[in-house]
């Protein structure tokens, strides 16, 4: 019996054409499933070594741009804050007091506390509240609790407040300089903290936003600036005269004075006035006054024929003068009474009794 061979099927052929079939299998299971089968190879643009540097760089770019974004508002909100704080405009301070006698004086402490105004501007385009917070003159701080003024865009107002000197510690004042020589610069500097915004009555700084502080540079109205200034107040000689005078015309047409000699001691003060007025003082002048207030009411009884003989020769009203004065350290007299108060007074008066 003859025997024939059977055919027999390449099984390496059958077995690859089962594996890659399987593998499309498990690529389309991965592809459904969204992620590699397991096994599975990337595809060929992820496997390129270009994808982490380009990914990388992606990032960088990303972040550089918002950082640029960033810097650019930063840099926009500096230069509106810088130009919001050069839009105030500062003048020269000026120190007053209340006028009541023993005012402004040092205290058992040796402290004083001053009234201070400054002028300040708004130039700006938008609403600013400023606020006093400190100044670099020596021994002096701003007592705290000040109010904020509150200005409108392109416009001005005194911003007051009040600082606590020491005066044991003040230095005394420059009595002045030669005429030769060059006056001290002042570079006395007050800090304030600027809000934008306004409140509503300009009174507390209320309702504002964006307070920076800044400092600012107080213009010198006076050889010595500010520091000079509080050393004056300071002084024992700083109120001027040691006797102040504050004068009111009465219904009967007397000019009362009230002197207060704000020393110790008795200080001398005299009537000064043309004999065509016959000027007279109750009580009588000249008068030591004594510490604190005494009062003086002057009265006139003037010549007429010679008040008008001083009139037709064109002399200076300010000739008429009626006024009371106290000797200064020089000798000289000072008169106590504003002179264009005390003048207006006698013009008064010589008017109602010589027609």
């Amino acid at each position: 019996m003859t025997a024939y061979p059977r055919g027999v099927p390449d099984r390496t052929d059958a077995d690859l054409d089962e594996l890659v079939d399987l593998d499309g299998h498990e690529q389309d299971d991965a592809r459904q499933d969204g992620g590699p089968a397991p096994g599975g190879r990337l595809p060929r643009w992820a496997r390129s070594r270009w994808v982490l540097p380009a990914a990388v760089s992606a990032v960088v770019l990303l972040l550089g741009v918002a950082g640029l974004q960033q810097a650019r508002a930063s840099a926009a909100s500096e230069v509106a804050d810088l130009q919001r704080m050069a839009s105030v405009q500062l003048g020269t301070a000026s120190l007053f007091s209340s006028g009541a006698p023993g005012a402004g004086e040092p205290g058992a402490d040796g402290h004083v506390e001053q009234r201070v105004q400054v002028g300040v501007r708004n130039t700006g385009d938008e609403d600013l509240t400023v606020t006093p917070v400190a100044t670099t003159v020596a021994h002096a701080r701003v007592v705290p609790g000040a109010g904020g003024l509150s200005l409108r865009a392109g416009t001005g107002g005194g911003m007051t407040f009040v600082l606590d000197v020491d005066c044991d510690a003040v230095p005394p004042p420059t009595n002045g300089y030669s005429g030769g020589a060059v006056p001290p610069v002042a570079t006395d500097v007050l800090r304030l903290s600027v809000t934008t915004g306004s409140g509503d009555g300009g009174g507390d700084g209320g309702g504002g936003s964006g307070a920076a502080e800044r400092d600012y540079l107080l213009p010198d109205g006076q050889w010595g600036g500010l520091a000079q200034e509080l050393a004056w107040t300071c002084s024992p000689d700083a109120g001027g005269p040691p006797v102040s005078a504050t004068a009111q015309e009465d219904a009967a047409g007397h000019l009362v004075l009230d002197l207060y000699n704000r020393t110790d001691d008795p200080v001398e003060v005299r009537l000064q006035s043309p004999p065509v007025l016959g000027a007279s003082a109750d009580p009588a002048l000249p008068l030591d006054v004594p510490a604190g207030t005494t009062t003086v009411v002057l009265s006139l009884a003037p010549d007429c024929p010679g008040v008008s003989g001083l009139d037709s020769g064109g002399r200076d009203p300010y000739a008429l003068d009626t006024n009371v004065a106290v000797q200064a350290e020089d000798g000289s007299w000072n008169t106590l009474v504003d002179t264009t108060a005390a003048v207006a007074w006698v013009a008064r008066q010589v008017a109602l009794g010589c027609g």
